[in-house]
């Protein structure tokens, strides 16, 4: 139980995806495309291995759309991914800048701990 659930009235923020959940979620997005991607170019080029003339014109059309889709799909995941880590680097700073004794303090335990760590191996 935390403080602000003894306070009577008192606002509770909703919850949000923490930043792991969110990439492991757009990560998983474009792996998918790309095992999607994989497996209908697998099959094209096993369908392909025996057509002639218009069929054959048909199948590379139909090749080009996918790469086309494939590649639009992977821009589109990969900006939103990029937007994302953005947005979550400037609200590390932004917190860095109005909480800097907590980030140092944080940082000097982490420098620690990998100094133990490295002094221990030796």
């Amino acid at each position: 139980m935390q403080v602000r659930d003894l306070i009577p009235g008192q606002a509770r923020k909703k919850s949000n995806p923490s930043a792991m959940e969110h990439l492991s979620e757009r990560s998983a997005e474009l792996t998918d495309e790309f095992k999607s991607f994989v497996g209908d170019m697998e099959a094209m080029l096993k369908n392909s291995a025996s057509l002639q003339g218009e069929e054959l014109a048909r199948a590379r059309q139909a090749l080009e759309e996918r790469v086309h889709k494939a590649k639009g799909v992977v821009d589109e995941k990969g900006n939103r991914l990029a937007q994302y880590t953005k947005e979550n680097l400037h609200q590390a700073g932004d917190y860095a800048r109005t909480h800097p004794w907590t980030v140092t303090g944080a940082t000097l335990a982490l420098g620690v701990a990998v100094g133990l760590l490295i002094f221990k191996r030796k």
